[in-house]
């Protein structure tokens, strides 16, 4: 896999698989936790409309004059995003729709697959939080140091319902690797 991850190049012929090497490919997709509609992911949309309107912000303070013989004002500026409504549900149908989607691809492609991976990124950055739930007990020992609840932000790597889901198809994708936050 190393090997792959250090060799691949970008795939220009095709839609599918975003990456190859001689030895296999790596297509890459995004999920998101938020309403997906055939016009795309709501997060993303706003998350865009967000920028735009910063950069907006930004050049409009570029381009005002200063006039030096007044005095100084300072200005504070907000730009807030609202956050569409997130569930895991909605995580669990784009990621469910994705996979398949691009399984279907997998089944037409015809190039190097000794070694195929999927690279899920999931960008809606807080949205989602899960807890670790610490028992008070373990085998008759109290763990009373521990908190009940930790809050943390959503981690693929955690979630055993997908990571079941994701298993049943073992013999299909040799790797998933999950990108979250810019981290892997």
């Amino acid at each position: 896999m190393w090997h792959l991850l250090e060799n691949c190049t970008s795939n220009k012929d095709t839609k599918f698989p975003d990456f190859i090497s001689d030895q296999g490919f790596i297509e890459h997709f995004q999920i998101s936790s938020s309403k997906t509609t055939k016009k795309g992911q709501e997060h993303t949309k706003r998350l865009n409309q967000f920028k735009k309107q910063s950069e907006n912000i930004i050049n409009n303070l570029n381009h005002e004059e200063i006039d030096i013989h007044k005095s100084l004002e300072i200005a504070h500026i907000t730009n807030i995003m609202k956050y569409p409504e997130h569930s895991y549900e909605y995580l669990l149908e784009s990621l469910k729709s994705t996979w398949d989607k691009h399984l279907n691809s997998l089944n037409n492609y015809k190039g190097p697959n000794s070694i195929k991976v999927f690279m899920v990124q999931y960008n809606d950055i807080g949205a989602l939080q899960m807890y670790e739930n610490y028992p008070n007990e373990i085998e008759g020992i109290f763990i009373g140091d521990f908190p009940k609840h930790k809050t943390i932000d959503y981690r693929f790597t955690r979630d055993n319902y997908i990571l079941d889901y994701l298993y049943k198809y073992n013999q299909i994708i040799d790797y998933a690797i999950f990108i979250s936050y810019n981290k892997y």
